[in-house]
């Protein structure tokens, strides 16, 4: 399935995060940061110090750490961070910048509620949040107390999850139901339903039907050599069988083809057959964790 993120002020903020994120990680390999607090202190910059309390909060699980880093910015990150890893959203409250702490009270699966997901201040975050319980819990009640620019969204995302296509009916926009039906169609019986859709609708589709079915057959009749990989991959996987993974053209999704059955059958040799150093070990590790 191939469902999904600067131009606006929430954007740069994504931006400015990930800035961040990346330069904390890559001072992971550069400074070695004590795990004891008191040797943070010995940077001499303050810049230096507040990263080495990241890294030390980070790698200790740590909220109290966070505290003591003096930037803002910095401190709302390290909290981010820090709860995700603890998938505890107690924390989050303190966070100054609104995007961030609404993004923090969103993604902790395990404790979400529909109550958490109402402190999110930003519409469009507080109805991914309650979507995400939607999906779920496949509760499509939730979708009906919703906003209207929201509703069709989430009637979408439970059905094509779980293959709901008579759902599909529930949604207005006829834009949106022709997605819902291509993304929730799974046996090979629904294929007069992508008839009806333009190009590009009609080989989702009909990769969607080949995926879930494992008809490896029907990828052949795709004319986008991206759909027809991702159909092969999502085939393969189903049908358990790694030898059609090597009929993939692009070798970023051939890697993901090996991978996925790895981790989908909790065979580590698919492993092996994967080209990328990162991604084979990423698999090993998947599986063997």
């Amino acid at each position: 399935m191939f469902i999904k993120f600067a131009e606006n002020k929430q954007d740069m903020v994504k931006i400015k995060v990930f800035v961040l994120c990346s330069f904390v990680f890559a001072l992971a390999f550069i400074v070695a940061c004590s795990p004891d607090a008191k040797k943070c202190a010995e940077y001499t910059t303050p810049e230096a110090k507040n990263m080495c309390l990241i890294n030390l909060a980070i790698e200790k699980k740590d909220i109290g750490i966070c505290r003591q880093v003096l930037e803002q910015g910095q401190k709302d990150f390290c909290i981010y961070a820090v709860s995700g890893l603890l998938r505890d959203t107690s924390s989050c409250h303190e966070i100054v910048n609104i995007s961030i702490k609404d993004k923090c009270l969103g993604i902790h699966y395990q404790q979400k509620t529909v109550d958490t997901c109402n402190l999110i201040s930003s519409s469009k975050l507080r109805a991914d949040c309650t979507i995400d319980i939607a999906v779920r819990g496949r509760n499509y009640g939730l979708c009906d107390s919703m906003d209207k620019q929201f509703k069709d969204g989430c009637y979408m995302g439970i059905a094509a999850f779980h293959g709901d296509i008579e759902k599909c009916s529930l949604i207005l926009n006829p834009e949106i139901r022709d997605f819902c039906v291509s993304f929730s169609v799974r046996s090979e019986k629904d294929l007069k339903l992508c008839d009806g859709f333009n190009d590009i609708l009609k080989e989702q589709c009909t990769a969607n039907i080949a995926g879930a079915s494992g008809k490896i057959e029907l990828c052949s009749r795709l004319g986008s050599a991206k759909f027809r990989d991702y159909c092969i991959r999502d085939a393969a996987r189903a049908l358990k069988d790694g030898s059609h993974c090597k009929s993939i053209s692009n070798s970023t999704i051939e890697d993901e083809c090996y991978r996925g059955l790895a981790i989908y059958t909790k065979n580590s040799d698919f492993c092996g057959s994967i080209v990328n150093a990162n991604v084979r070990k990423m698999c090993f590790d998947s599986v063997n964790k």
